[in-house]
């Protein structure tokens, strides 16, 4: 699980390479919301925004995002099953 966090300068946009996860989101406007994502998706989240993406699948969730300049950020969670 990527713990809750935002971007105080920057939106997020994320694409998950594999495994299925939920993701949640509270918005500057304190609106929640959930929603899941699977591999070959891709997702925004807005600046500002608390979110978190958990792990919901039976495999590994991995995920690329672009941070500007640098090289894409990839991060992995481990299946339920592990935890």
């Amino acid at each position: 699980m990527r713990t809750s966090h935002w971007h105080a300068n920057a939106n997020e946009l994320t694409y998950c390479l594999s495994g299925t996860s939920l993701v949640s989101v509270l918005d500057t406007g304190s609106v929640f919301s959930t929603f899941t994502v699977g591999a070959g998706e891709i997702f925004h989240i807005d600046s500002g925004s608390l979110h978190h993406i958990e792990n919901i699948g039976d495999e590994v969730a991995e995920f690329s995002s672009p941070s500007g300049a640098s090289a894409p950020r990839t991060s992995v969670s481990e299946p339920r099953s592990a935890r």
